[in-house]
């Protein structure tokens, strides 16, 4: 299966973990709904993202990443509820590829850093490769690759500027306390 065939079943996956997550929102089961959603839509992005979704725009200073599914399922919230993130600082490894996969919801300031290396297989002992979208594909490749390790000091940092240079994402910053969009 090539990259394209990767990226496709990973988009199909990501759309339909969204239309689940709208299918359960919009039937609240005799929940409570606080900010509209449902308790454990929130605690999943919570555990990603460190916000609850009350907030107008979940704003990204400082998150390293995690277990990879818990970034996947929180795109879905994301996607699924139509909430808005800021990388207004650095974002690195699983929360950069949430970066990537709920892209339509994601403003980056030129403030924010990037941060990749290769996805580690604690069962299987060995590092592999992400799979990312093609610009940001093309960046890693043409800065020498993404490393193998899980030491912060060398893995691969993509600045804000270079990120919005990607087209990837809209441009935002914080303005007066406010976050104002560029684009």
């Amino acid at each position: 299966m090539g990259l394209k065939e990767h990226w496709l079943r990973d988009l199909i996956l990501i759309a339909l973990g969204a239309l689940f997550v709208l299918a359960v929102s919009g039937s609240s089961h005799g929940e409570e709904q606080k900010g509209g959603l449902l308790p454990e839509h929130r605690v999943i992005l919570q555990k990603a993202t460190g916000c609850t979704g009350d907030e107008p725009v979940c704003g990204i200073d400082m998150n390293y990443g995690g277990v990879l599914e818990d970034f996947l399922h929180a795109t879905w919230v994301i996607i699924g509820y139509d909430l808005n993130i800021a990388v207004l600082g650095e974002c690195g490894s699983s929360c950069e590829l949430l970066m990537e996969w709920a892209a339509g919801h994601v403003c980056m300031s030129e403030k924010a850093t990037l941060i990749f290396h290769q996805g580690w297989q604690p069962t299987e002992k060995k590092y592999i490769p992400n799979r990312h979208i093609y610009p940001i594909q093309k960046w890693i490749d043409q800065h020498g690759g993404e490393p193998t390790t899980l030491e912060r000091r060398a893995m691969l940092e993509m600045s804000g500027a270079d990120a919005l240079a990607t087209g990837v994402w809209r441009h935002c910053e914080i303005e007066s306390g406010k976050l104002v969009l560029k684009d």
